[in-house]
Order: C-alpha cells, then structure tokens, then sequence
C-alpha cells in the first residue's frame, strides 16, 4: 500500500515539474544519469509538448480525457432535462470540436457545413441513388467545404477556420442526412428545432468545460473518470419522468375547476 502510494505521488511531482517548467517557457531535459533511471522529463514549450518518458501531447490527452466528460454532459441534458438532439455522438464530437475552434466560430462553421449540406442534400434527390451511396457522396461534399473554409482561413488569416479539419466529416455528414430525413418526416420546423438543441447541447458542454476547469482536473487527476461513469450508470437506471416532461404535463396534475353555471340557471 505504501508502494502504490509513493508510486503515486512521484508521478504527480513528475507531471507537476513538468507543467511547471512548461510554463516557465524554458526547454527543460531530466535525466538521472548513473544508476538506474527513475523517469525523464522533457518540456518542449515550442511545439507545447509534455514528455513523461516517451513524448505525449498534452493537447492530445486532454482533448483524450475531457470526451467522457462531455458524454456525460450529454448524456445528463438527454436523459434528466429531456432535450432531443440528433442522436448522441454528434453532440458530443461537435463539443470537442468547439473546444479547439472556440464557441462562436464553432457555431458560424456548424452552420455553414449543414447549411450548405442540405441544400446539396436536396439537390441528390434528383439522381434517386441509394442511403450508402448518397452518404457517400455527402461525405465527399462535406470534405470539399471542409477544404474550402481552411483555404479561406489561410488566406484571410483567421486561425479558427484553419481547425476546421476537426469536425468529423462522417458526423458532419450524418447530421445533414437526419435533418433532411426530419425534414420530409415531420416537416422544415421539427428540423430546425432539433439542430437548435444539439447546438444549445453542445454549447452547453463548451460552456461548462470552459468555465469550471474540468481539463485541467481531469488531466489532473485521471481517476475522476470512473465517477463520470458511475454517474452515467446511475443516470440510465433512471425510469422516471425528465424536467422538461414535469412542465408538459404540469397541467394534468392540477384539479379542475367546473365550468360556471349559464346565467339562465343562476336566477332559478
């Protein structure tokens, strides 16, 4: 038990030196010469790579970390509050993808790629091909804007729209299929609304992994994961009613009041 321990706290001060000297803006090599090596610790503040060992990116591993905790967070607004998305990766991979552009050209870039993916979407109905087909030729529609912004981005010098490789383009793709399935099923307005709730979801997670810190605890201390997945077990245990579902049918749970008698009856 004392050996876990120790092992422990040697690698916390291990990644706390680490960071420390990263942020000092210094090139910092460890090493333990003569002996058994314990660890070496390289800092690379050029290129913002921490090494423990072997090199690993600190962006990588905790864009790597902080994924189930947005999960989680969708998994909380579909299943407590009750709003309906385009299913549950695409939420969650847009949020990641929020991460690295940021909140407002994130969204500016969500809603060029749909746009003009359903307006070509649309456009397919006329050749009558097939879903994987047709999903197909979405992704290499979806690939060709994905181009077009990083070349505009280069040449107007805007650096959000040079991370626009990091939305998907299979989940791109996907989300321009269901909108248009919506569309022809349930109409122009069921549409519209489910993109405003995976976008208000995948806000919502930008939000609360940028304001509270959490990258930097689950980087921290990588064990906080297994209560995100307890928490998700406990959550789909859940049988009950969702808070937007106590609202709908707020109304059925209140007495009814008897209508007023007509005039004609009052003065018998």
């Amino acid at each position: 038990m004392t050996g876990i321990r120790s092992r422990a706290i040697r690698r916390g001060l291990m990644w706390g030196a680490a960071i420390v000297v990263w942020a000092c803006g210094s090139a910092t090599e460890v090493d333990q010469s003569g002996g058994d090596s314990i660890a070496a610790v390289v800092v690379s503040p050029s290129t913002s790579t921490v090494t423990i060992g072997a090199q690993v990116p600190l962006q990588a591993i905790n864009l790597i970390l902080v994924l189930p905790v947005i999960a989680c967070i969708v998994v909380i607004f579909r299943s407590v509050v009750g709003i309906e998305t385009f299913g549950t990766f695409a939420p969650v991979i847009v949020s990641l993808a929020f991460l690295m552009t940021g909140l407002t050209w994130g969204v500016a870039i969500f809603c060029v790629i749909v746009g003009l993916g359903v307006v070509l979407r649309s456009a397919l109905q006329w050749f009558r091909i097939q879903l994987v087909a047709r999903l197909a030729v979405l992704i290499a529609l979806v690939s060709v804007m994905m181009a077009g912004l990083t070349i505009a981005g280069a040449y107007l010098g805007v650096g959000a729209l040079l991370n626009v490789s990091i939305f998907p383009m299979v989940i791109m793709s996907n989300v321009i299929e269901n909108f248009t399935t919506t569309q022809v099923e349930l109409g122009t307005r069921e549409a519209i609304r489910l993109t405003r709730n995976t976008l208000l979801v995948c806000a919502a997670c930008y939000l609360t992994i940028e304001w509270t810190g959490l990258q930097s605890i689950v980087l921290s201390f990588p064990e906080v994961l297994i209560g995100v997945v307890a928490l998700e077990i406990a959550i789909g245990k859940w049988r009950g009613l969702r808070l937007l579902e106590y609202l709908r049918f707020a109304e059925l749970g209140r007495p009814a009041i008897a209508p007023a008698p007509p005039p004609s009856e009052l003065g018998r």
